[in-house]
């Protein structure tokens, strides 16, 4: 918003995010004994006040923006189209992205955050922008920490917890050093929704910490951000997060990281599709020195909430 007054622009010409679109609306929508009730309360919505903006990946409220576009112009933003990789595949993941296209084809424009999503719906005929999804402020810098370890991400398999895991463990017992690995977004009590070897965790030093709301508790005492992340994501926030204050990140490639290999090569390896324990171990014995003061200018010349407001601003 700031960047936005800055400009000169009203800041309800282009909110991404604005109460009428946000997530709280689509968590409503998926309380399914108040749908109907949901349902018309969105319709009224829209028709009101004719919205500029359906910020979501989701295909639920794509869908009601589309019922009511021809009260309105709107903007779509696709955050990524991972769930659809393999549309020749399975049939339903077919039917389900040709529907979803179709209704992105009557948004004025689509945001998309990675060049492959961009080619797939400019395929079927969308008028797409490429700029990233959110920006970062100058934050505070992480120190230097070699032996600490970052996980962050939902509680869930296809998230490459196990992977991570079993490479930190590999690597203590190998090396005989002592290390730490810390995993946010991921309770005690839920370890059987993300590991399934046969390790006793116990006797190696993972804490895992939950859900945790301060981004500086996860990110100042440094370290290496693991972020094994699916193939769907359109850019991870979490790296983004990572980088604004300096921290180096080890992922497996996906369509929303292959974008900034070159541009953020300081500060970014990306695994082979099918890594091993083996490889992530190779990767953190072998990752090379990096300055967090560099790694934090890179992503403030590239990621800066006025870098993306510019990019926005020229798309509109």
């Amino acid at each position: 918003m700031n960047e936005l007054r800055r400009l000169n622009i009203p800041s309800e010409l282009l909110y991404f995010s604005n109460n009428l679109f946000s997530e709280g609306l689509y968590k409503n929508l998926q309380s399914l004994w108040l749908f109907p009730v949901n349902v018309l309360k969105y319709a009224v919505y829209v028709l009101k006040y004719k919205p500029e903006t359906v910020h979501s990946f989701k295909l639920l409220p794509n869908i009601l923006g589309f019922l009511f576009s021809p009260m309105y112009s709107w903007h779509a933003h696709v955050y990524g189209l991972g769930m659809f990789a393999e549309v020749d595949r399975s049939l339903v993941k077919s039917l389900l992205f040709y529907c979803y296209t179709w209704i992105l084809k009557r948004a004025r424009v689509v945001f998309v955050q990675n060049s492959t999503d961009k080619l797939q719906l400019e395929d079927r005929g969308c008028i797409c922008e490429l700029i990233p999804g959110s920006g970062i402020d100058e934050l505070g810098l992480s120190s230097e920490d070699n032996r600490r370890f970052i996980m962050v991400g939902r509680p869930v398999k296809s998230k490459g917890f196990e992977l991570g895991i079993e490479a930190f463990c590999e690597l203590c017992d190998s090396s005989g050093e002592s290390y730490l690995l810390e995993i946010y977004g991921v309770d005690i009590t839920e370890i059987s929704s993300i590991y399934f070897g046969k390790r006793n965790l116990t006797s190696y030093n993972i804490k895992f910490q939950g859900e945790v709301w301060s981004k500086e508790e996860i990110y100042l005492k440094g370290g290496t951000l693991l972020f094994l992340s699916t193939y769907a994501e359109g850019f991870p926030r979490a790296v983004l997060e990572a980088w604004s204050y300096g921290i180096y990140v080890i992922a497996l490639r996906n369509r929303g990281l292959n974008d900034h290999e070159v541009r953020m090569s300081i500060a970014l390896t990306l695994l082979p599709e099918l890594a091993g324990p083996e490889t992530v171990i190779n990767c953190l014995i072998n990752l090379k020195k990096f300055d967090p003061a560099e790694i934090q200018r890179s992503a403030l010349r590239y990621y800066s909430y006025q870098n993306v407001i510019n990019q926005l601003v020229s798309c509109t």
